[in-house]
């Protein structure tokens, strides 16, 4: 069974700390797989500071697809959830999705 690691955060903008992060646990865990979810509005935070959430998804697209052969994706599954985004949506919809 794949080993799947979930980092949330709002990445305006995502940068080379956050692929490191990543990078780490794929090489010092069991993780086989990384998935950036890019909230689209952190309930803790002010809507007004943070970049259009298709903007923000679009460079996390493009930062994970930067890394060649990488297991780490990105996701949009938070835009689908109602608001606020809380974790524990996310994980109940992450476990729907994919039951193994």
């Amino acid at each position: 069974m794949e080993k799947v690691g979930l980092l949330f955060g709002s990445f305006n903008p995502v940068h080379n700390g956050h692929i490191e992060i990543a990078k780490f646990f794929l090489n010092k865990s069991e993780i086989d797989k990384i998935i950036f979810v890019v909230t689209p509005n952190n309930p803790f935070k002010s809507k007004d500071k943070s970049m259009n959430f298709s903007k923000r998804l679009k460079t996390v697209i493009l930062a994970c697809n930067s890394i060649k052969n990488s297991k780490i994706k990105a996701s949009d599954i938070e835009f689908s959830i109602k608001e606020p985004n809380y974790t524990y949506k996310t994980l109940r919809l992450f476990r729907e999705n994919n039951p193994g």
